[in-house]
């Protein structure tokens, strides 16, 4: 649980982990994010190392827990749509630089093909300048695993969702990870008939 943030992880049935995004707060509050909360659910999890860290944007609430865990964790390779700017995001590039952690900028069409099996499909990737608001700049990455699939949507919206649809880039998937945090920003009916997800994960606040 990491409230109104993202952080997702990964586990292929080989023990490869994969974390997507760090959850954080919306406005600095000086305390850290990654420290008190998602470096201890990783311990919990009984996780020892990120195989691979992905940051799908630079928001404050993806961002803020991967620099104390990139400072506790070995971490294999970081995956990132575009870059950051910030005290954060330097902090967290510095962590992988000194590990010497290999930094990969994806672009849409990538394909990647984990250990275990796990391959990965990058779907959109765009940066802020191309996009009109910069939640449409996130990654979005299609996971599969033999007959299992997952579409996790960062908090792309509806611009992007419609993009996808008429590109022909969707297909009927077991889990979705609901864009935006469920806003109606996101999540329309053609994409949600298009994806027809099994199970939606919605990453929200208590009460929101």
């Amino acid at each position: 649980s990491v409230g109104r943030g993202d952080a997702l992880v990964v586990t292929a049935p080989d023990g490869t982990v994969m974390l997507v995004d760090g959850g954080g707060y919306l406005q600095d509050n000086g305390r850290d994010f990654g420290r008190r909360y998602l470096v201890p659910a990783l311990h919990r999890l009984g996780i020892k190392r990120i195989d691979t860290m992905v940051l799908t944007h630079p928001h404050p609430d993806h961002l803020g827990g991967l620099p104390a865990v990139a400072e506790q964790f070995e971490v294999g390779s970081f995956w990132q749509g575009h870059a950051g700017e910030g005290p954060e995001y330097r902090r967290l590039l510095q962590a992988l630089q000194r590990q010497r952690t290999r930094v990969i900028t994806l672009q849409q069409g990538d394909h990647l093909q984990g250990r275990g099996g796990l391959a990965v499909t990058v779907l959109s990737a765009d940066t802020p300048a191309a996009s009109q608001d910069d939640n449409d700049a996130s990654l979005v990455l299609l996971l599969r695993f033999h007959t299992f699939s997952a579409l996790l949507m960062g908090d792309a919206g509806q611009p992007v969702e419609q993009r996808l649809i008429e590109q022909g880039q969707l297909t009927a998937v077991n889990v979705l990870k609901v864009g935006h945090h469920g806003s109606r920003s996101a999540s329309s009916m053609a994409f949600l008939q298009a994806v027809k997800p099994q199970v939606a994960v919605l990453s929200v606040g208590a009460g929101n």
